[in-house]
């Protein structure tokens, strides 16, 4: 069917990055998106796990997903930060991708 022709395509074209992203858990890839907002609205180069935590609760309340506790939320960004340390085009492969297909955060 056309909707498989679709998946194999965009699994061939996807770059490996975009796959890696779309199979973390719901909560880090909003956390990325926290992320990818806050930088997008501010000519910030840094910002704080306050303001992040911020961001990303209000993802979650325009999406009706509850957000999880502060010390869950600090672990999924050290964890996301292992990620990026180990593959430094992970965030910005992300970033890229993020500008030309938002996700429905």
């Amino acid at each position: 069917t056309f909707d498989h022709m679709d998946i194999a395509l965009s699994k061939v074209f996807k770059p490996a990055v975009v796959n890696n992203i779309l199979c973390l858990p719901q909560h880090q890839q909003m956390v990325l998106c926290a992320l990818a907002n806050t930088f997008q609205h501010s000519r910030k180069k840094a910002t704080t796990l306050g303001e992040l935590n911020k961001s990303y609760i209000e993802i979650c309340r325009s999406t009706q997903v509850p957000a999880v506790g502060m010390l869950e939320f600090s672990n999924m960004c050290m964890i996301l930060s292992d990620q990026v340390c180990k593959h430094p085009w992970f965030f910005i492969m992300y970033h890229q991708y993020y500008k030309k297909k938002k996700p429905k955060y």
